[in-house]
């Protein structure tokens, strides 16, 4: 029997380069399309990963950011969809769902939480808020255990949470033939090993515990290594760009931002490193897997699950000591011997988080929906 099309509106922030947005990129590239009427709805639709979005063949509901225009179509959209399953990304967009929702019938609302709620803890209205739209919400996707745990704690019920981890698209790393131009052209020089850190600038994302971290092992770190950082500035750039000449790195290491694709200078690398505070499940380091990399990661989200067959590179969080010793044990290390770790951390990942597989999951979960 054929069933006809589900129509589902994505909802998200912007299209700037982040987590959630390469995510539902990957998501919405995968879909079956023809099973599923597909519309998108950006805040902004401003940022690095615009064109690529623009290129999908969905409907895209605003094509400028007029305040508006943008919301006119929002709720034009939503006046006529009335069946519609409207899954938001990020909380910004589930706020505005949630206000839509006083004016259109909403027949059913998915969020995709993916990351922990200690944002909540720094603005109550917020926290308010989303508690309310909790109440609405017929659906919560998570990609990792914590951050069900952060949900049960917000009041919401265990049946209607499905963990549905992040999933990545096992192709991209055949784009090996661009590295070595790329490399080149930054001047990195080929005979170091490359640690490498992919990450926006967040504070909470561990850059300054990296440094000083690598500070400790400074004179070991400039003999045998170069640091690329990859990610735009979210706040604190400037001030890790200010500790690296503190300590007189700033020679041994390459930022570089508004990248939208990270393999040619992932699969030149040797160590891919991650000291977040807190995290829900890791883009990154799933990147830095599917990249047969040795990986040093803090102990948060789902960091110790992705990474149990090497769990004693995973460290605790501001430990400097630790995390400098782990760095050190990783570099010294053979280039035989970081291989074979990253060569188990490959498998796993073409094992269990392939994007095609994780993508039939959601469409087991839309087809169980009734609107």
């Amino acid at each position: 029997m054929k069933y006809p099309k589900k129509n589902i509106l994505f909802v998200i922030n912007s299209f700037e380069i982040g987590g959630s947005e390469n995510q539902l990129l990957n998501l919405l590239t995968n879909f079956n399309k023809q099973k599923l009427n597909i519309s998108l709805f950006a805040l902004n639709i401003n940022g690095s990963l615009k064109k690529k979005y623009f290129n999908l063949p969905i409907n895209v509901i605003n094509h400028n950011n007029n305040f508006i225009k943008k919301y006119y179509y929002l709720y034009k959209y939503l006046k006529k969809n009335k069946n519609s399953i409207v899954h938001c990304f990020l909380s910004k967009s589930y706020l505005l769902i949630f206000l839509m929702s006083f004016f259109c019938k909403i027949s059913y609302l998915i969020l995709s939480r993916r990351s922990r709620n200690f944002y909540q803890k720094k603005n109550i209205f917020v926290s308010f808020f989303e508690r309310l739209a909790h109440k609405k919400t017929n659906k919560f996707l998570c990609n990792s255990r914590e951050i069900i745990a952060d949900l049960l704690d917000e009041g919401v019920s265990i049946n209607k949470i499905n963990l549905v981890y992040n999933g990545i698209d096992l192709q991209l790393v055949e784009q090996v033939k661009k590295k070595r131009i790329i490399f080149k052209k930054q001047k990195i020089h080929q005979d170091k090993i490359k640690i490498i850190c992919v990450a926006n600038f967040y504070e909470y994302k561990g850059h300054k515990d990296l440094i000083e971290s690598l500070n400790i092992i400074k004179d070991l770190f400039i003999e045998k290594c170069h640091l690329i950082l990859i990610g735009n500035d979210r706040g604190s750039k400037k001030s890790i760009i200010s500790l690296l000449r503190k300590y007189k790195l700033n020679k041994y290491v390459t930022i570089i931002d508004n990248t939208i694709d990270v393999y040619p200078y992932l699969l030149q690398s040797d160590i891919g490193v991650l000291l977040s505070h807190q995290e829900g499940f890791s883009n990154s380091i799933l990147e830095y897997m599917l990249s047969s990399l040795c990986v040093v990661a803090t102990d948060v989200g789902s960091n110790k699950m992705l990474l149990s067959h090497d769990i004693k590179n995973i460290v605790e969080v501001g430990n400097i000591e630790l995390i400098a010793k782990t760095l050190k044990n990783c570099i010294i290390k053979s280039n035989r011997d970081r291989f074979v770790i990253g060569n188990k951390s490959r498998q796993k990942v073409k094992d269990k988080f392939n994007i095609k597989n994780i993508t039939l999951e959601y469409h087991s979960i839309y087809e169980d929906i009734k609107t």
